[in-house]
């Protein structure tokens, strides 16, 4: 009787182990391709307030497992245009960051993935966007270094 309940118990954490683990080993969503859509520049902790302080975002990620590489574009006019290597990257489940570099710039990205949209914030590390994709009437708001933007992009 005793090892029926010792089997009964064991079985019962094995199949709680296997549940639990199940997700772990799930396959990463797929996310390659190419993405486009805006983001709005803003203080970092500050909401979003003026739609003039939009800007077009594109993505292009290659994906191998569960790692990523690609390029970042941010901007409007092809004189503003910063693009960015991805130089690291990883999709966990649905969740998506990486990190993206030029001579200057910097930035991470952090997000989720569904339903072919990303969407998550970009934060610039080093320098102030604002003060290359936006006039110089609107860049005096844009005091700290660190920027994010809500992203919202879509698979072409």
């Amino acid at each position: 009787m005793r090892a029926l309940r010792v089997g009964m118990c064991c079985s019962l954490v094995l199949a709680v182990w296997l549940a639990c683990g199940a997700s772990a080993w799930a396959a990463p969503a797929y996310v390659q391709g190419n993405y486009v859509g805006k983001a709005m520049l803003t203080k970092e902790g500050e909401a979003p307030k003026d739609k003039a302080q939009m800007t077009t975002v594109k993505a292009e990620l290659k994906q191998a497992g569960d790692k990523i590489t690609g390029s970042l574009i941010v901007g409007d006019k092809p004189d503003d245009l910063i693009v960015l290597e991805i130089t690291s990257g990883e999709v966990q489940d649905d969740f998506i960051w990486f990190q993206g570099e030029e001579m200057i710039w910097r930035c991470q990205f952090s997000g989720n993935f569904k339903n072919n949209e990303i969407s998550g914030t970009i934060m610039f590390l080093n320098h102030n966007p604002a003060e290359k994709l936006l006039p110089k009437d609107q860049v005096k708001s844009f005091q700290p270094v660190k920027l994010r933007g809500p992203l919202d992009m879509t698979r072409r």
